[in-house]
């Protein structure tokens, strides 16, 4: 059955079970149970996807919260997690996470090194700016949200399709809290987590410690005769290990009733080994079809091999990756908050914010890192490494907040917002090492040579609101929200400084019924916007000198999207089911890809230009059902449709010379292809048993399976990332104050590929796969007060 047509079909199907499912709690409204008797089959989630706390049920936006509970049960550790529960929303973390790269709604990026992104995150309402600091795992976390569709109208900051937010637990005031957790599993997991809330000066002042540590050796073997000899920073003898720290120190204040002060810091900390991974080469015989050169096919058709492969061949070997090979990353950030209540009605809110991130990371380019690669001029062999990204930022942001809620339900919000920062891209593709014999000494920034060396410095100022306003007994409410920016870029290179300007209003619009407090029928429309930028000059004459951009070239505009949606919110069977479903078409224009700079020589970089248009539609439900008192069920499916428009063209085949006018358009026209990295179906299912031993004692166990299809590697279509089905197993023993669980993550230890580079020029074709981490086990331990 094609995707298409389940997607037009599941609309009917959806509109027949609401309807059927609204009329049945009906008999449970007839004899409603006052509310201070009600019990809570179905764990009820406040978030502040609007900036304001409300139930998820009556809010007009498609939304996936996690709880600090939730999270825990469903062994959520890291962004790649979440992403298996919430239909829609995919992750993979690119080269140990520098370039983390979350697809909402099917509507991938095109170049996932691209500097903004389609998704924006957020920490306690901070932008995260850069991909290497977005993925900050659980610890801490009083729950994770995920909101879907643009939301530039209220969040700016290139929300383009969506935005998370990690909402931290804040000190309390009335009384101390803590624990203390230890986790033990195979491949050496170890981790030791604590935090501590004590009120300094009860009701008035309280403070709040958190700091975790946690090892990893790996999974995968590595089968490089160095992998034993690893420093610190690199890789050893099992792949896709960590060594992570963070800390964090909070204050909360209440002065007086009307008053309340926040003061927090956190730091995240990881060096990371490289993921299990291979190279496919075009002139090393690996790929199958499309145009050639010399010989050699320059695509590959058909699935990612399961496994690495010799060169040219189809016998399996096992992954040999440089010792060198590692990720670090550093990132920081102070928060200060305050809210004060003018009245009743009125608060005023205000936040500044300082983050700061820095990162290296070294990954090994060769084909066979035993063998090496000559130099393309002096025919040197070394081994070659893309030092990327290496580089640092630091973003200073203030915004304050004017709300006004009306006892007849009015709501009103206005906010003003900067942001002022600098980014420097330091890294270098095609750094040579010495090719590895017996050191395996680390790569550092003082071993570079020519680097990028671009600084890209941000102002921005933005002028932002939201109206609510109730009809009909506050059955029907009407929401109209906006933000108008400011923004300039000024970038600078080896050919000199460079500034971009722009400014654009974006809204978002919804009408909502509410049928009752538990029933939510809503439409929107939106609008998305990431914005524009500076290209970094690229060597464009006969000698490899840096020439300077025209002005045509050195800028390129926004990407923009308008998004409509019709959903509904549901709670039936007094509490016990929980149902929510959207359906959405997303009309997406200038696009920013990847295309030639003109007279730029066949081996350099490509620039950023607005190129052609894309579309996706698509169907997301949700649903957890409290079938007993002890047995749960939680389910999420997610069918899309994301694909290039007509009459766009991608300019990088033509340049590569890759398509033969049959496996793909040898003019580069890539119209009703499917986006790259972008699934068509999604879907997880959930169950648990939650029981009692004795009055003192409780127990539980629960199984996640979480699908996948297949994705495009690229806008070809020709080469795939297989499906995948992972299983997921839980199982605990608690009293009130201590906790024992094991855990399995990928119990049946299924092979895949996680995720695939592809780099695409006129001497060199390349698939880079990187495989997803094996069957991990664990025991955790958790100690509360």
């Amino acid at each position: 059955m094609s995707t298409n047509f389940k997607i037009k079909a599941l609309p009917l199907a959806v509109a027949t079970i609401l309807s059927s499912l609204h009329s049945l709690p009906t008999m449970a409204q007839e004899a409603e149970t006052p509310e201070a008797e009600k019990k809570e089959y179905i764990e009820s989630i406040t978030v502040t996807a609007r900036k304001v706390a409300e139930r998820i049920v009556d809010i007009p936006l498609s939304v996936s919260a996690f709880s600090a509970k939730d999270m825990r049960q469903k062994s959520i550790e890291e962004l790649d997690d979440i992403a298996l529960y919430t239909p829609g929303l995919s992750f993979e973390d690119f080269s140990n996470g520098s370039f983390g790269s979350p697809v909402v709604r099917g509507a991938s990026q095109f170049s996932v090194d691209q500097l903004e992104q389609n998704v924006s995150t957020f920490i306690d309402g901070v932008y995260i700016p850069r991909q290497y600091a977005l993925d900050l795992g659980t610890l801490d976390m009083e729950r994770v949200e995920v909101v879907k569709g643009p939301q530039s109208a209220l969040y700016g900051a290139n929300a383009f399709l969506g935005a998370i937010n990690y909402v931290t637990r804040k000190p309390d005031l009335s009384f101390m809290y803590g624990d203390v957790e230890v986790t033990i599993g195979d491949g050496g997991r170890q981790d030791l987590s604590g935090e501590i809330s004590v009120p300094l000066i009860e009701d008035v002042l309280a403070v709040k410690v958190t700091g975790s540590i946690s090892e990893y050796d790996g999974d995968w073997d590595n089968s490089h005769p160095g992998a034993n000899l690893a420093t610190d920073l690199g890789t050893d003898e099992d792949l896709g290990g960590w060594d992570n720290d963070s800390y964090g120190i909070s204050f909360v204040a209440q002065p007086t009733d009307s008053l309340n002060l926040e003061l927090a810091y956190n730091s995240f900390n990881a060096v990371t080994e490289s993921k299990a991974q291979s190279r496919l080469s075009a002139f090393s015989g690996d790929l199958n079809c499309g145009g050639s050169s010399f010989g050699f096919s320059k695509v590959l058709c058909g699935e990612i091999p399961d496994t690495p492969r010799e060169a040219g061949s189809e016998t399996e070997v096992g992954f040999q990756i440089d010792p060198r090979s590692y990720t670090k990353s550093e990132n920081d950030i102070l928060r200060i908050a305050g809210t004060y209540e003018l009245s009743a009605e009125m608060n005023l809110k205000y936040q500044f914010a300082n983050i700061q991130g820095e990162v290296f990371s070294a990954g090994n380019s060769d084909r066979s890192p035993l063998v090496g690669t000559a130099d393309f001029f002096t025919g040197q062999v070394s081994n070659f490494f893309t030092v990327l990204p290496v580089g640092e930022f630091d973003y200073d942001s203030h915004e304050l907040r004017l709300e006004y809620t009306a006892e007849d339900g009015l709501y009103m919000m206005v906010g003003l917002y900067t942001s002022d920062g600098s980014d420097l891209d330091d890294g270098e593709a095609g750094f040579a090492a010495p090719l590895w014999f017996e050191s395996a000494e680390p790569i550092t920034e003082d071993d570079l040579g020519v680097t990028n060396n671009a600084l890209t410095e941000t102002k921005s100022k933005a002028i932002f609101g939201r109206i609510s306003i109730p009809f009909m007994d506050d059955k029907l409410v009407f929401a109209a929200e906006g933000r108008y920016t400011d923004e300039e870029k000024t970038g600078s290179d080896a050919t000199g400084e460079f500034v971009y300007e722009d400014s654009y209003f974006k809204p978002r619009v919804s009408l909502d019924y509410h049928v009752n407090d538990d029933n939510l029928l809503y439409v929107s429309y939106a609008q998305g916007l990431k914005s524009g930028g500076i290209n970094n000059a690229v060597v464009q004459d006969a000698t490899f000198a840096f020439v300077p951009l025209p002005d045509d070239e050195r800028f390129y505009g926004p990407d923009e999207n308008t998004s409509y949606e019709i959903g509904s919110k549901n709670r039936f069977l007094d509490g016990r089911l929980s149902l929510n479903a959207a359906i959405y078409y997303i009309d997406w224009s200038d696009l920013q890809v990847s295309v030639a700079a003109e007279g730029a020589t066949a081996t350099t970089s490509t620039i950023t230009a607005n190129l052609g248009a894309a579309t996706s539609k698509g169907i997301e439900i949700e649903s957890t059902y409290a079938i007993t008192d002890n047995l749960t069920l939680n389910a999420g499916l997610a069918l899309n449709d994301a694909t290039y428009d007509d009459g766009t063209v991608s300019q990088r085949l033509v340049r590569a010379g890759l398509c033969d006018g049959i496996v793909c358009d040898a003019e580069g026209n890539i119209g009703g292809n499917t986006l790259q990295r972008s699934s068509d179906t999604q879907f997880n299912f959930g169950i648990q048993y939650d029981g009692q031993i004795n009055n003192d004692l409780n127990y539980y166990g629960r199984a996640d399976v979480a699908y996948q299809s297949e994705q495009y590697l690229s806008e070809i279509n020709a080469a795939t990332i297989p499906s995948r089905t992972l299983l997921n197993l839980r199982a605990g023993i608690s009293s009130e104050d201590w906790s024992v669980e094991l855990w399995v993550k990928n119990a049946t230890d299924e092979e895949y590929v996680s995720n695939a580079f592809y780099i695409a020029s006129p001497f060199f074709v390349d698939y880079v796969p990187a495989w997803g981490n094996l069957r991990r086990i664990g025991l955790s331990a958790k100690y509360s007060f």
